[in-house]
């Protein structure tokens, strides 16, 4: 087992780029109370106190075919099962001012505060089934007795899709909560459903939902209810004099991370109407999964490879197909149609195998190409109203709340394409959303978060202490700037 000082330098070096991305109707009332610049609130506009009945009528979850369920009542989930301090913890703001610029963030130092970090696992739920999930807890050190501070919730990107792949199982699986806890906040780092960090295993028919919107929003939401109920609990940590504040949550994530996301925020106001989401920041997200997958599907490369994970997991998570041969080759020595989720298991990250491909056809069925390429997602069921559902701009789950939204992406990227995005943003928008867009000029999938990084902070610093918003900042999709002189 590495010494204290071991930890701090292998810390330091995982702190990385990597760990923090790991890849019509009119506008509903407004529920944060940011202002724009020269905007008039509506005298009309339902407050933001109104309770559960200025919002629709909860909406059947589940879609595309899948077998009715209903949610669990909020009483059985976000519910602690255990809450202990993890391996690396107590740190000094100077240590973390030391990670931090170690890892090439030295605009983000110095930070205000120390961090202790935690490992909580806490009960959620999966198509109206209790399960059990982990998360990483960070909560600020040196704040006044009895402090109540804003809630981060960070969501990170693709690890992979089995237990062994869970951010909390390494250092830098803390990366988030350092980082944020450090600057003030309660920070909540879930792990998602199916990556168990500690604790008993998940089941072995319980895979991780890569790329399935609901299951990613509901236990990211619990974990917040869980991380508030330990923080606030003497017989969990009596010393920590930390409140959490539900009325201040920020989400933050990258990748898959940034998925989730906006879909944090979509499901929000239906599952967990007592937090109030003050803003969200997502780097890369691939907001259209029907128009990414349309791009794979005509050109080879890292947003082709991405998507047959995706197959796979929501064929799991929905139930159907059985069979991935329509979809997936059957060709030797991988017979992908049958094997890719045996190479899932056993590799973290999309499978080398799939890197190792060089064309289309050695991956993906003709038929399928060509329909997809068309975008003829008829000639495909399910696979159409799949990537429809958890596709922002395309899913059946109610719009009901209006938070401030900070989309950055990569001029670069050859994972999530940015024109596409570009487009989804403008899409967006026109729904009602409101949205300011960031390109980062000359950044990759990873680079584009990272450059952007002490923007995304101090912008929401600045949702967070209510400061004008300028409207000229508003659904403005323009062109890629120098993140990092931002």
């Amino acid at each position: 087992m590495p010494s204290r000082g071991g930890l701090l330098r292998i810390a330091t070096a995982t702190l990385t780029a990597a760990t923090l991305l790991a890849c019509e109707a009119a506008p509903p009332p407004r529920s944060d109370g940011d202002a724009l610049e020269g905007d008039t609130p509506d005298a009309d506009a339902v407050s933001p106190d109104a309770g559960p009945d200025a919002t629709p009528p909860p909406f059947a979850p589940g879609a595309c075919g899948i077998a009715p369920y209903s949610w669990l009542p909020a009483d059985q989930v976000g519910q602690v099962v255990t809450f202990e301090e993890a391996f690396l913890t107590d740190l000094e703001p100077a240590t973390v001012d030391d990670l931090l610029a170690g890892a090439g963030f030295e605009a983000l130092t110095p930070v205000s505060y120390g961090v202790r970090n935690f490992l909580l696992r806490y009960t959620t739920q999966d198509r109206g089934a209790l399960v059990e999930a982990t998360a990483v807890v960070g909560v600020p050190l040196g704040l006044a007795p009895d402090a109540q501070v804003p809630v981060a919730m960070w969501l990170h990107g693709t690890t992979g899709f089995v237990d062994a792949c869970a951010p909390s199982r390494k250092i830098d699986g803390l990366a988030a909560s350092i980082l944020l806890a450090s600057r003030g906040f309660v920070t909540v780092a879930p792990d998602y459903i199916g990556l168990t960090g500690f604790g008993e295993s998940s089941p072995d028919a319980f895979p991780h939902p890569y790329m399935v919107a609901e299951p990613t929003a509901l236990a990211a939401l619990d974990a917040v209810r869980a991380a508030l109920a330990a923080v606030a609990d003497p017989s969990h940590a009596a010393d920590l004099a930390v409140t959490g504040d539900p009325a201040r949550v920020v989400v933050i994530g990258g990748s898959q991370g940034g998925h989730g996301a906006l879909f944090t925020e979509r499901y929000a106001p239906h599952y967990a109407p007592e937090l109030t989401l003050a803003a969200v920041a997502a780097a890369v997200p691939p907001s259209d999964l029907v128009s990414q997958s349309e791009w794979a599907a005509a050109h080879w490369g890292r947003t082709a490879t991405t998507l047959a994970p995706a197959v796979v997991s929501m064929s799991r998570w929905y139930g159907a197909p059985d069979d991935l041969g329509g979809v997936l080759t059957d060709l030797p020595p991988l017979h992908l149609s049958t094997g890719l989720a045996q190479l899932m298991a056993e590799h973290c990250g999309v499978p080398p195998a799939l890197d190792a491909l060089d064309d289309l056809d050695q991956l993906y069925q003709p038929a399928f190409l060509a329909a997809a390429a068309a975008g003829d997602w008829d000639a495909l069921p399910p696979w159409g109203c799949y990537l429809a559902e958890n596709s922002l701009p395309t899913t059946s789950v109610p719009r009901v709340s209006d938070t401030p939204i900070l989309t950055v992406y990569g001029e670069l990227d050859d994972i999530v394409r940015t024109p596409l995005e570009r487009a989804s943003v403008a899409t967006l928008c026109a729904q009602g959303y409101r949205i300011e867009y960031l390109e980062c000029a000359g950044e990759a999938h990873t680079g584009g978060g990272v450059a952007a990084m002490p923007y995304m902070m101090d912008w929401l610093d600045a949702r967070l202490s209510d400061a004008p918003w300028p409207a000229a900042d508003l659904c403005v999709v323009g062109d890629p700037v120098d993140c990092r002189a931002r």
